[in-house]
Parts: structure tokens; C-alpha cells; sequence
């Protein structure tokens, strides 16, 4: 028989054994709830308490009190009192403190992999260590920036990059795994004496779907199953993908997205006396009876205690080609073709919204006009200031060489000037090499009106030092991310901005050749002011 203990703040107490469960879903937390009798209120435990319960000297819970319930026996009005008590494991000390509190955030380079992530994210955690066999894990291809949120949000968000789950154990110790990467401590297999009465096995679909049509701009991607359809009939779905171009892109989304939608997954309950199971574990099911043999992913752990103290865990594993499981967004997070993790959005194409991890910006390196003028790349993106304002007409630009038509050149900005007077600018520019012309599409800031706004411009220079004519102006209201497109598309010259990065409307169009032809683009600020410096932070810079 199995032997128990719990200790709350380090003192012994004794649970009433039918009341204990534990319910541990994939990649959340595990609770705990319970009873046990007291003589006085003193006796009560506070919130935040540590409880620890160990099964034959085992550690099978440790948490902190959430929730405490003081009430007599049996409901009546008793000296002694009974205690109801709900505890949430060490998943919990993900939630206490944030990552990138400071500024400029914590910055993951480009090859940097999984564990080192861990290696800096775990410091966030009170009182936990990195797990001893934590894998290396993918290394990411891209530099990511954490700023300001929570560990939890930050450990959700490296599950969504690499699809491997993460766990705060029973003694303190974070890992992350893929999953199915860790066996489970034992298999079922026919009468082998491992599960309690009978196992119930139920085919489910989530969300099916045999063909999956991608709507991009000006292209439509296309996957479907044809045995599928051919079994099942036709089960369509559309997703919309605004940012994806090529073709090629489009078909891969919505290949990815069948390959969600299609399973038919079995779900496999069973229960058992057996210690050692945790969600996200491999484990083999054989049942002939059943029609049952497969690996199967463990997805939920319940555990309740039953009388002369015996531990019954009833376990969920789920069974399919592809494991669609509790830790995994939904597909539906593809549809426009981002991913998200807690507070930070980056979207597939290197754009990314308001509070992301910033991507290397390469490319951008040749001054025009430089001056006073700096380019900051320490924390991701680029940070461009104009140290020499002036009061005329000084386009400070960084530049590289146009793409070939049909091209389409989108950035995101942010921290941008930080004090509204007449005229500081920033935006994007299309360039004429042999003449030093510019056209741009930006903002600009102006205190002419009260109370003092922003104008959408597209402006005509002679020369970074000279303006003449705007081809628009209309008056706008900045907040938050920012981001403006220009585009040429062989035919005509054309200006866009958006709120989110997804969503475009055009503000101006001209054919390619007025006024100049550009083989040069870049992005700019002007102060335009003797007295306040311009400055933008290009946090995203995406040719299509």
C-alpha cells in the first residue's frame, strides 16, 4: 500500500484521503484540492503557503496555497472546523514576474537555442533551477526581443515557436520537451495489470476539414485530401492570409493548415494505480478488444484517493497522425498568417505588432545625408536620430538598392518623435539615384492646429535638402505600432498605411515615372526644427 504525506508551510497536516485530487492538464497548471479537520482558525493556512505532497517519499505535488474555506463540521456551527483548500503547482511562479522590464527588453540572437532561452528565462523564477536533462531544443532563426510580459507568456510563446511543452515540476525544475519526446513509465498492453477496469476509446475530430483554400493577395493557395473527400465528402475551409504574395507561400499555409484539420484523433481513458505520468509523455496502447494499437500522447492526469489511501489516476491519451493538442494554438492563429504567445505577435513574413520581438534588419546601411544623424541597432530593428535638427529642409536617409518590380516594401515603426512641433518627419522614401530625387510616404508632426496632430504626407524633394510640392496630405492620429507600405508594381508608385500590419488602405498612386523613376529605397526622419531632434524606431522591414 502507498504511503502519503503533505506539509503545508513546512508543518505536517492529514488530508481527508477522499477529499484529495489533483487535476493536471497539458501545459497548465496542476490543482490541488482537499480537506482536513482543525481545532481553531490559528490553525488555517494563508495564501501563497507552499504544500508539498509526496507519495512513498516522492514528491507527486508541490504548489502554494490559492484558496482556504473555514467552516464547522459538517456544515454546523462546531468549535472544531473543517478546511477546504485548493493549491496551484509550480506552474504558478511563471505568473509572478515579468521579462524585459527595462529598455530596449531581453534579446534572444539568431542561433541561439532553446535551452539558452531557458538558461535566462528561469533567473525570472523564484526558487526553480533548469531541469538536469533539458534538451538543446531548435535554435531560433531569428533574433527575438521580450519585452515586458510575464514568464508564463514567454514560456507560451517558445511552445508556440518550437512546439515544445513546458513544465514547472514537482521539485522546481523547468523543462521544456517536444511532445512525445519522454516515455511514459510504463505501456498498456493487454492484461497486463496496469489499469482498473475498462478502457474507453472515442474517435474526435476538432475543426475537420479536407480541403483548405488559402486567400492571399492575388493568389490562392489550394490543399486537399482526396482520399478523404472520397470517404468522407467534402469539408471545405477558407483562411485569408493578406501579407502572403508567392504563390508558393499560399500553398504551404494551406498544406499546413490541412495537415491540422484533417486528423481524426482517438482519444484513449483508462485508470490506474500507477505513479510516474505526466501530460506530454509518449505512451504505448494496446488493446485488442478495442481495435487499439498506436503511441499515444498523455493529455490529462486526474488523480483522486479512495478509501484505504490508495492513489486512482485517471489519464487521457490522444492518438493521431498529427497530435493536435491543449498547448498547441489553434489553427485558426495561421489564418492570417501570425502566431501569437502571450503578449508578443510576430507575424510569418518578419512584420510584427505592438510589444513583439524585433527581427534583424539587414540591408539598410547607406547613408544619404547622413550628418549628425545615428543608426542604433542594439535592440533589435533600428533606432535612427537626427543629433543635428535643423530649421530647413535635412532628410536624414538610410537607402539600399530597390528590388525589381513588382515589389512591395512594408515597416513597421514605433517610438516615434516624441514631441509634436512643426515639422518633424519620418516615413519611407523611393529614390532616383542619377538626380538625388526623393518621393516619400510619411508622417509628419505639426503643432500648427490644436491640438497639435500628425499629417499622412507624400512629399516631391529635389534633394534631401530641398522640398517642393506634395502630391497628398490628409490629417491623421497616431497610437501605438505603426505601419506604412510602398509599393511598385511596374506600372505605378503607391503609398499605404496600417493600424495592424494586415490591413492596408492606399492614400496615394502615381505612375512609376513621375517626377522620378526610383532604384533606391530607405526610411528617413527630418527634424525640420532648430530646436527638437526627429527620431523612429524601424522595427520591421519586409520586401514582398
Amino acid at each position: 500500500m502507498a504511503t502519503y504525506a503533505m506539509t503545508i508551510d513546512g508543518s505536517a497536516v492529514v488530508p481527508q484521503i477522499r477529499t484529495l485530487r489533483i487535476t493536471a492538464p497539458a501545459n497548465g497548471s496542476a490543482t490541488l484540492e482537499c480537506s482536513y479537520n482543525v481545532t481553531s482558525a490559528s490553525s488555517a493556512p494563508a495564501i501563497d503557503d507552499e504544500l508539498i505532497l509526496t507519495e512513498n517519499a516522492t514528491a507527486i505535488f508541490g504548489g502554494y496555497i490559492a484558496a482556504v474555506t473555514i467552516a464547522g463540521y459538517g456544515g454546523e456551527p462546531t468549535d472544531g472546523m473543517t478546511l477546504s483548500i485548493i493549491a496551484n503547482d509550480y506552474n504558478q511562479l511563471a505568473d509572478r514576474r515579468f521579462i524585459g522590464t527595462l529598455i530596449g527588453g531581453v534579446a534572444f540572437a539568431a542561433g541561439t537555442t532553446l535551452k539558452d532561452a531557458l538558461t535566462v528565462v528561469v533567473a525570472y523564477i523564484p526558487g526553480a533551477s533548469l531541469h538536469a536533462s533539458q534538451v538543446n531544443g531548435p535554435a531560433f532563426t531569428d533574433t527575438m526581443v521580450v519585452y515586458a510580459q510575464s514568464v508564463r507568456q514567454t514560456l507560451d510563446q517558445l511552445t508556440t515557436l518550437t512546439g515544445y511543452v513546458w513544465q514547472i515540476d514537482s521539485n522546481k525544475k523547468l523543462r521544456m520537451f517536444a511532445p512525445g519526446d519522454i516515455s511514459a513509465p510504463f505501456s498498456i498492453t493487454d492484461g497486463d495489470g496496469h489499469t482498473i477496469g475498462d478502457i474507453r476509446v472515442k474517435p474526435t475530430r476538432d475543426d475537420f476539414a479536407n480541403r483548405v483554400f488559402v486567400l492571399g493577395t492575388g493568389v490562392i493557395g489550394i490543399a486537399e485530401d482526396a482520399v478523404s473527400i472520397a470517404a468522407d465528402g467534402e469539408h471545405e475551409y477558407c483562411a485569408q492570409s493578406t501579407d502572403i504574395t508567392d504563390q508558393g507561400q499560399a500553398d504551404a499555409l494551406a498544406s499546413a493548415i490541412l495537415a491540422q484539420k484533417v486528423q481524426t484523433l482517438t482519444e484513449i481513458e483508462y485508470s490506474t494505480r500507477e505513479l510516474g505520468l505526466i501530460p506530454g509523455q509518449a505512451q504505448t496502447v494496446v488493446n485488442t478488444e478495442r481495435g487499439i494499437s498506436t503511441i499515444a500522447t498523455v493529455t490529462q492526469v486526474n488523480t483522486e484517493y479512495v478509501t484505504g489511501a490508495q492513489a486512482v489516476r485517471h489519464v487521457t491519451v490522444t492518438a493521431g497522425g498529427l497530435f493536435k493538442s491543449t498547448w498547441q494554438q489553434k489553427t485558426a492563429d495561421m489564418f492570417s498568417g501570425f502566431s501569437t504567445g502571450g503578449a508578443v505577435t510576430i507575424l510569418t513574413n518578419g512584420i510584427l505588432s505592438q510589444g513583439g520581438g524585433y527581427p534583424v534588419i539587414s540591408g539598410l546601411t547607406s547613408w544619404i545625408n547622413q550628418g549628425g544623424a545615428s543608426a542604433d541597432t542594439t535592440h533589435g530593428g533600428i533606432l535612427l536620430v537626427d543629433g543635428s535638427p535643423s530649421g530647413g529642409n535635412n532628410v536624414r536617409l538610410l537607402k539600399q538598392t530597390a528590388p525589381s518590380t513588382p515589389y512591395t516594401i512594408t515597416a513597421g515603426f514605433t517610438g516615434w518623435v516624441p514631441i509634436q512641433q512643426n515639422f518633424l518627419n519620418f516615413g519611407l522614401a523611393f529614390r532616383e539615384s542619377s538626380s538625388g530625387k526623393l518621393s516619400t510616404c510619411h508622417l509628419q508632426s505639426t503643432s500648427a492646429v490644436t491640438p497639435a496632430s500628425f499629417a499622412l504626407r507624400s512629399q516631391k524633394y529635389n534633394s534631401p535638402t530641398s522640398s517642393t510640392t506634395s502630391y497628398v496630405a490628409y490629417p491623421t492620429d497616431l497610437a501605438g505600432m505603426i505601419y506604412l507600405r510602398i509599393s511598385d508594381d511596374g506600372t505605378n508608385r503607391k503609398c499605404y498605411i496600417s493600424a495592424d500590419g494586415i490591413n492596408f488602405s492606399q492614400f496615394h498612386s502615381v505612375a512609376r515615372t513621375d517626377f522620378l523613376t526610383a532604384n533606391e529605397v530607405g526610411f528617413f526622419v527630418e527634424s525640420n526644427n532648430a530646436t527638437f531632434s526627429a527620431s523612429v524606431w524601424l522595427t520591421s522591414w519586409v520586401i514582398a
